[in-house]
């Protein structure tokens, strides 16, 4: 029985609607727009001879600066393409573990408070918000493109720095930059930092693209992002100089479902990251500090920047996984691609332009008032939705699985195997043959998610009063590190579980935890720093027969309908099936 990320039932009937809601009010602000004379007034995008209105620089007729016009549809699309895969059918049910819980470990206060914000809010509106961020991606894009050097396309260059900002604080944590194990080569600070450089930078007037001055500030910058990433792999606080630290950055790539053909170079990088950490991570150093100072004082730029380009696809492939879109839960390309995109943008000429034929452009007028009216749709009723979820007391949780918040299980009885307890006693998982089970997973290290889950249990056990005496608190190790008994003393000891009388807390060698942890369906993702942990609640009757369990993904709006300690309070005391 697996625990990933389940597709959500309800997620594309729901999507549908929005989806249907948006193109509604897309044609009332159609209608709004033709009413007031928008296409007489012009706002939407380009038209024929903007060359020639005064305010351009250039020639009469010339038309629009192809630099900008090319950086302007590729982040665009780049937003179209995120938006896309937000609606990938594991979102709604898979985001939070799979992105949000990732970035967590090792943040800062202000930062982490920030990210369990946005776990919060995801999990008790995961529909809500699923869809909300996939109209918002795609409408922001589609704005982007539609409202092309006008009035339309600024204000949506101005929407996606917003927004951008959002995603990158809440969504990404800062990019990871301040936590342990940043790395430029698995993606640090993020892409999504570059699409709003990247809007910043389509908001300079044209005399600056021109001057040369915005190609500087480009070709600057990806150097900067360089000569940053070698500081990074260089400070020992990051770990790149052990084997683990520097082996777990292409172990963690490695790990992503994909084709066999991408997964083997990544595991013989890892294993050669594992053997010589100091030299693999020097050559590393090195390579991004030569990188960046060649770009910033070479005189052969388009050489500089053609190594650079072959560094990027290499950090593409073996640090950031293409973005994990092979693994069906990428948000986004990651660093490489928009960063590969700036550089190009630095190497076109400043003062060129570009004159599409008159055919190409009736087609690209035609289109742009609908599609800036569908974007309007979007951005407004995601905004909307995303809204009322906020401060709304439903939950649409529970519309994301078959089954409700509570999976039933087949019969099935726990797995006759031995185990050490933190008090270093051997226990079999049919030890309790007389008492209800709640079985889970922790990692005695975990600073997120196994705390919070031990002291749910913890509440649940209170909870209960003195049925409490035919209940059985079991937590299996989940990190395949930490595993001595003393690790386990220490979580216990931190968060006052040795107070508990029902409370056992396993461990075992790491053949028997892979066994269990087999056997349960889990994989320990483990990155440079920490291990991913499943928040999961196996229940199982008394004589060891599991009949119900309770993941992260399925829980109810905890603040304000049933929170997660009733829930399993309420399973407890539920009779034996």
């Amino acid at each position: 029985m697996g625990i990933g990320p389940q597709p959500s039932a309800g997620f594309y009937p729901y999507l549908a609607v929005q989806v249907a809601g948006a193109l509604a009010v897309a044609g009332l602000v159609a209608l709004a727009a033709f009413a007031l004379g928008w296409r007489a007034r012009g706002g939407a995008g380009d038209r024929p001879g903007d060359g020639d209105r005064p305010g351009l620089v250039g020639a009469a007729g010339s038309g629009p600066l192809l630099a900008p016009t090319v950086l302007r549809w590729a982040i665009g699309w780049l937003w179209v393409i995120d938006g896309l895969l937000q609606a990938q059918p594991t979102m709604p049910n898979g985001f939070t573990a799979n992105v949000l819980m990732m970035v967590l470990p090792g943040q800062p206060g202000p930062i982490a408070n920030l990210v369990r914000w946005a776990i919060f809010l995801w999990q008790a509106h995961p529909l809500a918000f699923a869809s909300a961020t996939v109209l918002i991606q795609v409408g922001i894009g589609l704005a982007i493109l539609a409202g092309g050097h006008g009035r339309i396309g600024r204000l949506a260059l101005m929407v996606s720095i917003g927004w951008g900002l959002v995603v990158w604080v809440a969504g990404e944590a800062a990019g990871g930059l301040l936590a342990p194990g940043a790395s430029i080569v698995s993606g640090a600070p993020g892409a999504v930092l570059v699409y709003v450089v990247a809007a910043g930078l389509l908001l300079i007037p044209d005399a600056r693209w021109v001057s040369g001055a915005v190609r500087t500030l480009l070709r600057r910058g990806v150097a900067g992002v360089l000569l940053l990433g070698a500081l990074l792999q260089a400070i020992p606080a990051e770990g790149f100089w052990s084997a683990r630290g520097l082996a777990g950055l292409f172990d963690a790539a490695a790990q992503s479902p994909q084709p066999s053909a991408l997964a083997a170079p990544l595991h013989g990088l890892a294993g050669l990251a594992a053997a010589h950490p100091i030299a693999l991570n020097a050559a590393l150093i090195a390579a991004m500090a030569t990188l960046g100072i060649g770009l910033l004082v070479g005189r052969a730029q388009a050489r500089w920047a053609g190594a650079i380009a072959a560094w990027l696809v290499f950090a593409w492939w073996f640090g950031q996984d293409f973005g994990g879109l092979p693994s069906g839960t990428g948000t986004d390309p990651n660093l490489a691609l928009p960063l590969m995109v700036m550089l190009g943008v630095a190497l076109l000429a400043p003062a060129h332009r570009y004159r599409p034929s008159r055919l190409g452009q009736r087609l690209w007028h035609a289109l742009t008032q609908p599609a800036a009216a569908a974007a309007a749709g979007m951005l407004l009723l995601s905004s909307g939705v995303a809204l009322s979820a906020t401060v709304s007391r439903a939950s649409t949780s529970a519309a994301t699985t078959v089954g409700g918040t509570v999976l039933r299980l087949p019969p099935e009885h726990l797995p006759d195997v031995v185990l050490t307890d933190q008090a270093g006693r051997p226990v079999s998982l049919r030890s309790w043959p007389h008492r209800v089970v709640a079985l889970t997973f922790i990692d005695p290290l975990s600073s997120m998610a196994s705390p919070l889950i031990a002291q749910e249990l913890a509440a649940a056990d209170r909870a209960l009063g003195s049925r409490a005496r035919s209940v059985e608190l079991v937590a299996i190790d989940a990190n395949p590190v930490y595993r001595s008994v003393a690790d386990l003393r220490a979580f216990d000891a931190e968060q006052h579980l040795d107070r508990l009388r029902n409370w056992s807390f396993l461990t075992g060698s790491l053949p028997q935890l892979e066994q269990v942890w087999a056997r349960f369906g889990l994989v320990m993702v483990v990155h440079p720093m920490w291990t991913v942990t499943p928040q999961l609640v196996i229940f199982a009757r008394p004589g060891g027969v599991e009949v119900a369990r309770v993941d992260d993904q399925t829980l109810p709006d905890a603040a304000l309908t049933r929170s997660y300690i009733s829930l399993i309070g309420a399973e407890l005391r539920a009779p034996a099936p």
